[in-house]
């Protein structure tokens, strides 16, 4: 009993962390790639406001030299008369990598992803741009408020 406890601790544990980390994120570019036709340039204009705000709050700055990249991505399609929307939050950042020949590429240091089907489109991508935002800030307050 005590093994099948343990067992279900560690699998616990090892599936409930995420491989990413954002310590010393300190600033960062800002991108939307908007593949809708729902969402329009005044949207994007509105939803990168609010992410802005709610990042600054927690220190980040925005467009200084050698910034990494906050990309917020959303593709959608239709099946039947069904939205599928798809929403990403990514930060990419320029690494080294530690192969024979260090290489610099870039690397998704941070991913968000949420796959949704709506029939309101609109709204439900907000919020999903929301709960990815949140999921963010709930990882970057973990690693950089100890």
């Amino acid at each position: 009993m005590k093994l099948i406890l343990s067992l279900f601790l560690a699998c616990a544990t090892l599936f409930g962390s995420v491989p990413f980390t954002l310590d010393k994120l300190q600033n960062l570019r800002f991108l939307v790639l908007n593949k809708t036709d729902f969402i329009t340039p005044a949207d994007e204009t509105i939803i990168k406001t609010k992410i802005k705000e709610k990042l600054t709050k927690r220190g980040i700055t925005f467009d200084s030299r050698d910034a990494s990249t906050l990309m917020i991505t959303i593709d959608t399609f239709m099946v039947d008369k069904i939205y599928i929307v798809h929403t990403q939050f990514i930060i990419g950042e320029e690494v080294q990598t530690f192969r024979t020949n260090e290489v610099n590429t870039l690397a998704y240091t941070y991913h968000g992803s949420d796959l949704i089907d709506t029939k309101e489109p609109y709204a439900d991508t907000i919020e999903s741009i929301e709960y990815l935002t949140n999921e963010f800030l709930e990882l970057f307050d973990e690693d950089n408020h100890h």
